[in-house]
């Protein structure tokens, strides 16, 4: 159950080697792909999988793949990240149309880019963690305490590289909030999910940059605090977060059980 949790929660928030010759062209081609590919892709992935999802094919999703496969080619900053970020859109996809065996290669294929890092900030840590805790539906017994382990350990290093980071503390909140109580878990989800909310979505506004994860940080903040019946506390950070995000759609299924 609370995997489902997990994963509708997430639906709905959410650098060449050329010739001398050809060093300048290269550096123009870079800069151009910046400009058309990178220019708002948060957005433009996460519109790629609705409109996917609503034709029913992956067509949509697999084009704008297409392009940061490119970005990539030419290595373009911040290229990979969002290649491993469309992945789990894709793997998003794959589970709303029960095919768990292509979800589950779809979400490796993102891990794998982001393994594949040499040099990994914080932002890049986050995202890995986020997509190794969820591939954990897709293992059990010691491989999932495996992966677990990898998503906590690339969290942790994320948050010790940039403690005010808030798709560090998104992250490290959720695998706390999963990670059941008999191994430890569920002590520290209120906190980092609290710590997630008062951050800035970016730290210097930059399109080209991740923003994502407060609205989930709210999602899950309340989930706690239904989770442990204290609805005054659920209500507060409800009407907190629907005066900041009115149309999350999250956000108004969590207002009928706390009866607003």
């Amino acid at each position: 159950m609370k995997m489902f949790m997990f994963l509708t929660c997430l639906w709905f928030c959410l650098l060449g080697h050329e010739t001398q010759a050809h060093h300048h062209n290269a550096t123009i081609y870079a800069a151009d792909l910046v400009d058309t590919t990178l220019q708002n892709i948060e957005k433009k992935i996460y519109r790629s999988f609705v409109a996917s999802t609503q034709e029913t094919n992956l067509s949509t999703l697999l084009a704008q793949q297409k392009r940061l496969e490119k970005a990539v080619e030419t290595k373009t900053q911040f290229a990979d990240y969002w290649l491993a970020y469309s992945y789990y859109y894709k793997s998003v996809y794959h589970l709303q149309k029960d095919d768990e065996k292509n979800a589950e290669i779809s979400i490796k294929e993102g891990i794998k880019i982001l393994e594949q890092k040499n040099s990994k900030n914080a932002e890049d840590l986050s995202l890995l963690a986020m997509l190794q805790s969820f591939s954990i539906q897709f293992t059990s017994g010691m491989s999932a305490g495996i992966i677990s382990g990898r998503a906590k350990k690339n969290v942790q290093s994320a948050l010790e590289m940039d403690p005010q980071n808030l798709r560090a503390h998104l992250v490290a909140g959720q695998l706390d909030f999963y990670t059941p109580t008999i191994y430890g878990g569920g002590k520290k989800a209120e906190e980092y999910f609290k710590k997630a909310i008062s951050l800035a979505d970016q730290k210097v506004k930059n399109n080209y940059l991740p923003s994502w994860g407060k609205s989930t940080a709210y999602t899950f903040l309340i989930h706690h605090y239904l989770d442990k019946k204290n609805m005054d506390q659920a209500a507060k950070y409800h009407k907190e977060a629907t005066a900041l995000y009115p149309n999350d759609h999250q956000l108004a299924e969590l207002g009928k059980k706390i009866k607003l």
